[in-house]
């Protein structure tokens, strides 16, 4: 329901909080201050949390807290020691995690352009040109990973030129050994390499490769 502030109409007073109307029924009620509840705001919430944590009320006479990154406990009074120092790089951020249900007690939130467990790794980069080539169509970027005595994995990127542009840059995090650029119904084998090359830059200008059989 929503409220309207029409202070002269409103009867109860409110001790923390401020008086407001319902406005389809005109009925008065207190909106409370942070830390206060109760019909008039008269009760205040027992807040224990520790310093930098955030106190949403409380509930059965405990303080209900929400802890940093790097505490817990229900008053956020202990301290996670498995992201001090910090464990990530190239400015990521550490997560600590349930060592009894993950292998590791921390993870590693990356900026983007980086990857990996500990955001080492820079993200391949592929830029992809269209010589000569009108792309009236979205580009759908293939990433193939041969996998052995298993079948093989595809990632697919989908990207739309804009009508004076004629490169696409596609980041990619995962493996892979083959990458078939579509559009329309047609496919160009643009890249084949056994051997996966980390945080590669690539180059792939697609009109010197031949298209392949429709789709």
């Amino acid at each position: 329901m929503e409220a309207s502030d029409t202070s002269k109409k409103c009867s109860p007073k409110c001790l923390n909080g401020e008086c407001l109307l319902y406005t389809n029924t005109q009925a008065p009620f207190c909106r409370c201050f942070h830390r206060w509840f109760g019909s008039f705001c008269e009760k205040a919430h027992q807040c224990n949390c520790a310093n930098g944590s955030i106190c949403l009320g409380s509930g059965n006479s405990n303080a209900i807290c929400v802890c940093p990154l790097s505490k817990y406990g229900p008053r956020c009074l202990l301290t996670r020691s498995s992201c001090n120092p910090n464990l990530c790089f190239n400015a990521g951020l550490c997560v600590p995690t349930d060592d009894r249900v993950a292998e590791r007690d921390f993870s590693c939130i990356c900026k983007q352009g980086y990857t990996g467990v500990q955001c080492k790794s820079e993200e391949s980069s592929i830029e992809i040109s269209f010589l000569d080539m009108f792309i009236p169509t979205p580009v759908f970027v293939h990433f193939i990973t041969v996998m052995v005595n298993a079948p093989s994995l595809r990632v697919t990127t989908i990207r739309k030129l804009a009508f004076d542009q004629n490169t696409v840059i596609v980041k990619q995090t995962t493996e892979y050994h083959i990458i078939f650029v579509q559009f329309s119904s047609y496919y160009y084998l643009a890249y084949v390499e056994p051997e996966f090359v980390p945080s590669a830059s690539l180059n792939l200008p697609l009109g010197y490769f031949k298209s392949l059989l429709p789709n």
